[in-house]
């Protein structure tokens, strides 16, 4: 059977948002690790981390892939072993889980790498290539300066170590079955097989194994939600009806022509650029021709009375320099924007539906929280469940208590955590401190999720939120105080997401209640 081919570097190439593979592994870095928050915890991240990269591979955005599977397998590798917990028995399934998916990623990271470094190289001469085009329009003889910004720093293991570490005596084939979304055509061009090293958890590599053959299994079970093959009918409860997806679409469209039409008038006016240029050389030449020409003349009147004599040969006029056949120059890229948030879609009766749950803790005064989870298809992000987990509340502070319930709910339906929702029975509709450090969780592993604040008495009774990116992020990144607790005034910490829609009908919204667990589950449909 043939292999599956990768992406072409030529068309990546086209459409880069970054400079260089060090860039991407500076934005891959995982943050650091704190005991102080459950083993369990980070393992759900992993899990969303390598979710969230498989999203971005089958939207074909491979350098935000490259960046998730390389933070998933940093924080499993370098990261993960450095908790208190790491090796406590109880995590010993999910140790050996991600152990297999860490060595399965690792195949299609090597492979990926190769892909964009060459299309880096290529993205490179076609800089260039534009870089010696403006030389030349602006003026003979000018030249364009190279500078370059210090390489970024690279993560804490390569590749080679990362391999080194999870050696478990099996081969890329095995190992790879156990990513949850397979990558088959970054696989293909990773080596077939990998030397079987021996570690110190040889003893694990029978039941490693095992765990990937059923993560392998599960996975064949399973299909993605994609652009071309889903229909309403194939996965109704997680994506809108066909009228939003329609209202989305011809959205992205008006971006697409807007960011074409942009396109055009910049070429245009570069055209144009250059057409002045040489129409001002060519005024140029004919002034000094002109002046030549005068000069020779009055020359020749002040000599008129002088006897005539042999004239000394001219010199024959100078011939323009040969111009050297124009060589094929590299494709001129389209340079993507870095940073720009997808569209988040919340559906307009959720806010109603979860007041409504929520009401016999409002009427205690008590906070209620739930977990806004869903899909990406077409490059826009679905809230397409609304989970309510096991929680503990206080007036001013909410809390789950059930992660395991939550994160086996999310990983079987393949679901992203899109960010949170929670009320405030007494207050009016802000973040406290406490509401910024838990969103922060969030934001830090997916920029795009979103906090939303229910304050039924007042009005309005919600607001979403983001924290500003990127200096509201990294404070509170950077924070280690607990508690309710002051942050910098002079920083806008949080502001109103502004990458959000809300969707009228038709978009279906399902309601999953974890509070018994995952035995006693019980969920419903609202429109």
């Amino acid at each position: 059977m043939a292999a599956t081919r990768g992406p072409d570097p030529e068309q990546v190439a086209q459409e880069l948002a970054f400079d260089d593979i060090d860039e991407l592994k500076e934005r891959a870095k995982p943050p650091p690790i704190d005991s102080a928050v459950s083993l369990k915890h980070y393992y759900r991240t992993a899990a969303q981390l390598q979710l969230l990269a498989d999203s971005y591979g089958l939207e074909e955005n491979y350098e935000y892939q490259y960046i998730y599977l390389l933070r998933f397998t940093t924080l499993c590798v370098s990261h993960l072993p450095g908790h208190d917990e790491y090796k406590n028995p109880r995590y010993t399934k999910e140790r050996k889980e991600f152990r297999a998916r860490a060595m399965a990623a690792l195949a299609d990271l090597e492979a990926l790498h190769k892909v964009l470094a060459r299309a880096y190289e290529l993205a490179a001469a076609a800089d260039a290539a534009d870089a010696a085009d403006a030389a030349e329009a602006e003026a003979a003889g000018a030249s364009a300066g190279a500078s370059g910004a210090p390489p970024a720093a690279a993560p804490q293991l390569t590749l080679a170590q990362m391999r080194a570490r999870l050696s478990i005596g099996t081969s890329y084939g095995t190992a790879a079955a156990a990513s949850p979304v397979a990558s088959s055509a970054f696989a293909a061009s990773a080596p077939a097989a990998a030397a079987a090293v021996v570690c110190d958890e040889a003893a694990d590599a029978a039941a490693a194994v095992a765990a990937a053959a059923a993560a392998a299994a599960a996975a064949a079970a399973r299909v993605y939600p994609d652009a071309e093959s889903m229909s309403v009918t194939d996965i109704e409860p997680y994506i809108p009806h066909a009228k939003q997806q329609e209202y989305i679409s011809k959205l992205r469209q008006q971006e697409l022509e807007q960011e074409a039409a942009r396109a055009r008038i910049a070429h245009q006016e570069a055209e144009l650029a250059k057409l002045e240029t040489a129409l001002a050389a060519e005024r140029e030449r004919a002034a000094a021709a002109a002046a030549a020409a005068a000069a020779a003349s009055a020359a020749a009147a002040s000599t008129a009375a002088v006897p005539a004599r042999a004239a000394p040969p001219r010199a024959a006029p100078a011939s323009a320099p040969a111009v050297a056949p124009a060589k094929a120059k590299p494709k001129r890229r389209k340079r993507k924007e870095k940073d720009v948030f997808r569209n988040v879609v919340v559906c307009n009766s959720m806010m109603g539906e979860f007041l409504r749950v929520a009401q016999p803790n409002t009427k205690r005064a008590l906070e209620f929280c739930g977990i806004l989870a869903g899909v990406c298809v077409s490059n826009v992000l679905y809230i397409t469940t609304l989970i309510i987990p096991a929680q503990e509340a206080t007036t001013d502070t909410v809390h789950t208590t059930d992660e395991e319930s939550l994160w086996e709910y999310q990983m079987t339906h393949d679901l992203l955590t899109l960010g949170w929702i929670h009320t405030h029975p007494t207050q009016q509709c802000f973040m406290s401190s406490v509401d910024v450090h838990t969103h922060c969780a969030y934001q830090s592993m997916l920029p795009e999720a979103i906090a939303i604040v229910m304050a039924p008495k007042y009005r309005p009774n919600y607001g979403i939120f983001q924290l500003t990116t990127p200096r509201g992020l990294k404070t509170v990144q950077q924070c280690r105080k607990t508690g309710f607790h002051p942050h910098p005034s002079h920083i806008k910490i949080y502001d109103h997401a502004r990458h959000v829609m809300v969707a009228a009908k038709p978009l279906q919204l399902k309601v999953v209640d974890l509070r018994r667990g995952m035995k006693g589950v019980r969920e419903w449909t609202i429109d």
